[in-house]
């Protein structure tokens, strides 16, 4: 007998289980690393120690001297008188308590006080962008920043304190308007922080936008526009009973030509701050506003809620370069890439795409992708950190510095001129009177030189002092002086040099019965014609007195005379009277 067993049921099959990863593992914003503020908080230490180290060969430099040499001389009235156009009252108040505690004698703590507020800067950035993206990303953003290579000016530059501590302001007001749930305390240190945003430069103005948006697109957090109240009215005052008089120092922002520039100009802005974003050169400005305006654009379509931050950080990026732009873009395109405005343009970048990130893939290949691009972009902005602390510090070391010793050096000569100029490029606003006077009352980190010392610096700067500090006497007279060795002037080659000391005196006598120019000039060190000459138009019979400056240590220079081939005249000398 044949026993079967029933058949059994088909059993139906059953489907796979996709391995379910946990969240961290998905997208970018997810991710949330151990003790992520303590990381960003030692990462900023680093960086603070880092930078100061670089910033080691720095100095005073360009309109910086402006606020040295006028400190001493601010009221309360003078705080409040804008810099430029800017409202500058924290940046002078820094200034006149690290004068009165270091003076002149070392730049390091003016750098101290920029790294200080640089990093922290970083860490808010942090705190907001870790709240909209989450840690991973948040750590990204304060790195970014804190190693901003295309926007090292305002790092090594101890002046831009002002346009940092615009910075750190405005992302502290940001930062603590973010908790809907908060009470009347946060909101109102808010609201200061917006004033004090306003009083350090004019970057704060774009904060304020920013902010305004923020707030009006989170129906949760609307009810705090109030906070704007505060700044609105203190820079309203502000610009009307200081910041109005400075508005058209460099032209009119509301004529013609500066809204025609602005269709240039803004696109060039935003898109070297979002290259620079990305440590790239403002070449690929053009090319990383075309990136970035599609991806808003995208970010925009696909997130519901609307980002409320980044949509404000993107009208505050815009109005960043529109309304520099219509006091600046006279000054070319190329004035909107500047190192100073890429740093607070990636700030806002940073502000703007951080949520478009939060959403990106964190899995398979792109683990080791995003790794190796953050990495590349760090490690590439090290670099360009070091190059431009190098850079500024040889600007500095180079030209500026022999310039300052040599105007220091000839301060008691009889014929110094406390109007001069000492450096038109790198120091415009300063007078060498005036910088004898607080390097007297300040002191200096540089020492004492000697006549002998002279030949070791660089020739140029010494002979430009030279000339705008111990500037010859010229004029025309009526009759030459009795005494003199003489020559005629040769028509084929006409140009006569000699050598010149303290009270030298040397005149030419025109025989052209036609008017001709007299090109004088005179330097210390070398034997070639060095700078600029000083043009005489002299009419027939006319005679040009010359007498060189006095230096009260008998400088040995050298003079020369010459005009256009063609030119008839006597050319006579005489020492000292």
């Amino acid at each position: 007998m044949t026993i079967t067993e029933p058949a059994l049921p088909p059993v139906a099959a059953v489907p796979r289980q996709r391995e379910q990863r946990p969240e961290s593992a998905r997208t970018l914003g997810a991710v949330r690393i151990p003790h992520a503020p303590w990381i960003v908080l030692g990462g900023c230490v680093l960086a603070f120690a880092g930078l100061l180290y670089l910033s080691r060969n720095q100095d005073f430099f360009a309109d910086e001297w402006a606020f040295v040499t006028e400190h001493s001389g601010w009221t309360l009235r003078g705080y409040f008188l804008p810099h430029n156009e800017h409202w500058s009252t924290l940046p002078k108040i820094s200034y006149t308590i690290l004068f009165a505690v270091f003076g002149m004698q070392s730049y390091l703590p003016f750098s101290a006080i920029l790294l200080l507020v640089h990093t922290a800067a970083a860490f808010v950035l942090f705190l907001i962008v870790r709240r909209q993206a989450g840690d991973l990303i948040g750590i990204a953003a304060a790195g970014l920043l804190l190693l901003v290579g295309q926007g090292a000016e305002n790092v090594f530059w101890a002046f831009q304190v002002g346009f940092v501590g615009s910075v750190l302001l405005g992302l502290i007001a940001i930062w603590l308007l973010q908790a809907p749930g908060a009470g009347r305390v946060r909101p109102s240190l808010a609201s200061a922080a917006l004033v004090a945003s306003l009083a350090s430069s004019g970057i704060g103005l774009f904060f304020l936008p920013t902010v305004a948006v923020d707030l009006w697109l989170d129906r949760a957090r609307r009810r705090l526009l109030w906070v704007l109240a505060a700044p609105v009215a203190a820079y309203g005052v502000w610009f009307l009973a200081f910041g109005r008089a400075k508005v058209t120092q460099h032209r009119s922002p509301l004529d013609a030509d500066p809204l025609r520039e602005l269709v240039t100009y803004v696109p060039s802005g935003i898109g070297s701050g979002l290259a620079g974003m990305l440590s790239l050169g403002s070449h690929f400005g053009m090319l990383a506003f075309a990136g970035g305006t599609t991806v808003l654009t995208l970010l925009l379509r696909r997130t519901r809620p609307l980002p409320a931050l980044a949509i404000g950080a993107t009208v505050g990026l815009v109005l960043q370069y529109t309304v520099t732009g219509l006091v600046r873009a006279q000054f070319g395109d190329g004035q909107a890439m500047s190192s100073r405005y890429v740093y607070v343009a990636t700030v806002f970048g940073l502000l703007i795409f951080a949520t478009a990130l939060a959403k990106a893939p964190f899995t398979g290949v792109w683990r080791p992708v995003v790794v190796v691009v953050l990495a590349g972009i760090l490690l590439h902005d090290t670099m360009l950190m070091a190059q431009g602390a190098a850079e500024r510090a040889a600007a500095i070391a180079d030209p500026l510095e022999d310039r300052l010793q040599t105007a220091w050096l000839l301060r008691d000569a009889p014929g110094f001129d406390p109007a001069a100029g000492i450096d038109p490029a790198r120091a415009p606003t300063l007078a060498a009177g005036d910088y004898i006077r607080v390097r007297e009352e300040l002191g200096s980190a540089y020492p004492d030189l000697t006549v002998a010392d002279l030949s070791a610096l660089d020739a140029s700067a010494v002979n430009d002092v030279v000339r705008a500090v111990l500037p010859l006497d010229q004029t025309v007279v009526s009759a030459a002086p009795p005494d003199g060795t003489c020559q005629n002037l040769d028509p084929e080659a006409p140009f006569v040099r000699i050598p010149a000391t303290d009270g030298t005196r040397l005149w030419f006598v025109s025989t052209s019965t036609f008017p001709v120019q007299m090109h004088v000039n005179h330097w210390l060190l070398g034997d070639a014609v060095d700078g600029p000459a000083v043009v005489h138009s002299i009419e027939p019979g006319e005679i040009l007195m010359i007498t060189v400056a006095d230096s009260g240590q008998g400088l040995d220079r050298q003079l020369q005379v010459s005009s256009a081939p063609g030119t008839l005249g006597t050319v006579c000398h005489a020492p000292a009277s």
